[in-house]
Parts: structure tokens; sequence; C-alpha cells
């Protein structure tokens, strides 16, 4: 049993997935509570489709992909709030329109630019082939998200659980809204790349929406989806490779069952 544990982690490809797997684990699993306890979680489906047209201008400029997927979800969220603002329609449907007009604007560019990028890493990553070198700086912007976010605990919390309160004692509610979308950008853009735009929304959604159905009280509810996330990407890359399946997908997989059995603890503790 000891080995069967052990054996996918002698590998050194399989450490460096791991390690990845388990600091966009962290920092996904502490933003999902955020989202979940605004109802923003189609802002993570967002802003993960959205970095696509932005790679293919950015490679036809000849400047780093990254850049450009930046940008481009950074639009992306500047259009919600332009719409959000003057259109008069629901912040659900103004996140659809939006995300996926950008993913079909990236899907046409696609097709019409040459370029090295393969639609399949877009949406499913390749969490296996990431380098040493590329895991150690998602991990370093991974650690100064997470930082950020304990520094400023106490207002992000304010303004997320109650916004008219937070700006009677003095906070910008909308200040901080704002940095917690380009904390969020930075989190996507540094993740999909490895793990893809499927894994990157489902660690901002299902984390979160798990661990709210385990407890009411916010800080448990971080503990818990930190540690839920965590167990799901061991537990998916695990299985993945005496599988010989996708890890992407186990992971979700995992998740996903993960959320089902908080759904069922939630409804028999209420009996």
């Amino acid at each position: 049993m000891f080995e069967f544990l052990i054996e996918p982690f002698t590998y050194d490809f399989m450490q460096i997935a791991f390690f990845m797997a388990l600091g966009i684990s962290v920092v996904c699993a502490v933003l999902s509570c955020f989202l979940v306890l605004k109802s923003y979680s189609l802002l993570g489906d967002a802003m993960s489709h959205s970095v696509m047209p932005g790679m293919i201008v950015a490679y036809a400029l000849g400047l780093p992909l990254g850049v450009g997927a930046f940008f481009s979800s950074i639009g992306c969220l500047w259009l919600i709030e332009f719409l959000k603002e003057r259109s008069g329609l629901k912040s659900d449907a103004i996140i659809g329109i939006c995300f996926t007009s950008f993913f079909a604007l990236g899907l046409f560019l696609y097709s019409k630019v040459d370029s090295p990028l393969h639609i399949n890493e877009i949406l499913f990553g390749n969490l296996l082939g990431v380098t040493k070198e590329s895991m150690q700086i998602s991990l370093t912007v991974f650690a100064f998200v997470l930082g950020v976010i304990f520094l400023l605990f106490r207002r992000f919390y304010a303004v997320f659980f109650d916004e008219i309160n937070a700006y009677i004692v003095g906070l910008n509610p909308k200040k901080y809204y704002y940095l917690m979308l380009l904390i969020l950008s930075f989190v996507v853009v540094f993740g999909f790349s490895s793990v893809g735009v499927i894994l990157v929304v489902a660690m901002l959604i299902l984390p979160g929406a798990s661990a709210f159905l385990l407890t009411s009280r916010f800080w448990l509810m971080q503990i818990y989806a930190v540690l839920l996330s965590i167990f799901s990407s061991f537990v998916g890359i695990l299985a993945s490779f005496h599988s010989d399946a996708s890890t992407q997908a186990v992971i979700v997989i995992t998740q996903a069952f993960v959320f089902v059995l908080s759904l069922l603890y939630s409804k028999f503790k209420a009996l």
C-alpha cells in the first residue's frame, strides 16, 4: 500500500506536477471562498476563457504570451464592469456574454493566425509537462498572492461579506473589489498554462462551494476549502498515474465527487 502511494512521486516530472497542483490548489481554494461568498464564481470562468485572444495577439506581435493573456483577462473584466453599470442586465448574463464573446474571438484569431498554440493545451493544460523553472515562477506568484490576501484579509472579508457596512467604516469597496480581480487575473494567467482552463475554473469554484456546504464560519470555510483542494489534487494525481488517465480530468472529477459528498453531508446534517 505504501509503495502504491509513493510510486508516482519517485519520478521528477510527477513531483513537479504535484507541487504545481498543490500551489494552485491552495491559492484557488482561498480565492474560491471569496467568489462563492459574493456569488462571483462565474468570474473565474470568464477570466479563464478570456485569455485566448490576448495570447494570439501577443504571439502575432512577438510579445510574451503571458502578457497578452493578462491584458486580455483585464479587458474582459473591464467590459463586464462597464456593462454592469450601464446595461441594466444581471451579472450572470453579462459575465456569460463577455466570456463567450472573448472565447469566440480567441477561436477566430486561432483559425487565422499561424501560432504554436494548441487548443487542447489551452483547455486542458499539460500538468505533467511543467518545467521546474515554470513551477518555481508560478509558485512564487502564488505565494505573493497569498501574502497579499493574508495582509488584507479582514478588509477583503468586510467588503465581500457586507459592502454597505464596509463603506460605512471607511473602506472603498470598489478598490478592494478591483484589487481582488487583479489578483485573480495573476492566478489565472500563471495557472491555466499548466493546468488548463477547465481545471482553473473547477479550482476557483468547487473547493469554496464544497466548504460552504460544510460550515457557516468563513475562516473555517477557508481551511476546509484548502484541505479539500489539496486532497483532490493528491488523489487525482495518484489515480491518474495508476490508471493512465488525464491528470487534470481526474483532479476535477475528484473535486466534483468531494462536492457531492459535501452536499450529502449537509443534507444529512439538516435532518
